[in-house]
């Protein structure tokens, strides 16, 4: 870490100096007094800033403030009315944080020394703030029973415009899905099978959950997902010539069923399944099969097990040859 800020900042004069240590210099009080010490030992350093006194008062401020108001906003995020309220939400992990950089909007990245000197040439593109943290500090803020040393907090890109799908392409439409584990799966899924679009109703977990982004593996940089009147909307595209299904346990065997290469997927709630007013949107009723026919089984798939089913078979009979 200390390689790469001198390196970025070497040869500067005393302003510099003191916006870089103010910048960047959000360490865990143990990395700034060390980060201190060798600093102090390195004459031309010193010659760089405008003398020690002054050097040592910009540390001082920097140690007392460290990263409280940061924190406390990350921590804040976790709760749906704040991530609304400041349009920002939380990444963590090195894959999803990666995967994110140059997506979503960047306001600040927060990470420890230890990450950073394992990561930082992959960071060439980063322009937004950049802040160490101590172990301590990113176990206080991370939601990860083992924080793997790295969080960005991004902004919610606005979704604007009506949709306008490819005929030719999946949608997935999702009805009150509640649990962030089920959504986040489920945009895994999408991204897996190159679905590119979720249509969600209003009352769907919120995709910007902590849960639901770690959930997704940093899918969430490859697909839109998109809260909106679903009845309404399905009936939009329906009107426009897409087919919608829906699976229920009384529709037709998916195995045995024409299926298109394009449409909508509804999936339903993991209790109550598809609502009524969606139903009657639908114009294809499927039904994933248990094996062996007429055998005791559980009532119901999970409804991302059920999703990883249906557009595998969707995509199946996409194949050539099939």
């Amino acid at each position: 870490m200390r390689r790469l800020l001198l390196r970025e900042h070497a040869g500067l004069c005393c302003h510099a100096v003191e916006q870089f240590v103010i910048a960047a210099n959000r360490f865990g009080k143990t990395e700034l007094e060390r980060f201190n010490r060798e600093r102090m030992a390195d004459r031309h350093f010193l010659n760089v800033a405008a003398g020690r006194e002054e050097l040592l008062e910009i540390f001082k401020r920097q140690v007392v403030t460290g990263i409280d108001a940061e924190r406390k906003l990350i921590a804040s995020l976790r709760q749906t009315r704040y991530r609304r309220e400041h349009s920002l939400f939380v990444i963590e992990g090195t894959r999803g944080v990666l995967d994110t950089l140059g997506v979503f909007p960047t306001a600040m990245l927060v990470a420890t020394p230890a990450w950073l000197d394992a990561n930082a040439s992959r960071l060439e593109s980063l322009t937004a703030p950049l802040l160490t943290a101590s172990e301590r500090d990113m176990a206080r803020m991370s939601l990860q029973k083992t924080p793997q040393g790295v969080l960005a907090v991004c902004h919610i890109p606005a979704v604007e415009g009506d949709f306008h799908p490819d005929p030719r392409n999946l949608v997935i439409a999702l009805d009150c899905i509640q649990d962030p584990g089920n959504l986040g799966t489920i945009i895994r899924l999408a991204d897996w099978f190159g679905v590119s679009t979720i249509l969600a109703s209003t009352d769907t977990a919120d995709v910007y959950n902590p849960k639901v982004v770690q959930s997704t593996m940093g899918a969430l940089a490859r697909v839109e997902v998109r809260y909106v009147d679903l009845p309404a909307e399905l009936r939009r595209l329906a009107g426009a010539g897409m087919p919608v299904y829906g699976t229920f346990l009384d529709g037709s065997d998916i195995y045995c069923s024409t299926l298109t290469e394009g449409g909508v997927v509804v999936m339903g709630n993991e209790g109550n399944g598809i609502s009524p007013e969606v139903e009657r949107c639908v114009s294809s009723r499927l039904l994933i099969p248990s094996f062996p026919p007429g055998r005791q089984k559980v009532e119901s798939l999970n409804v991302a097990t059920a999703t990883a089913i249906v557009l595998s078979e969707f995509r199946r009979r996409a194949l050539p040859g099939t």
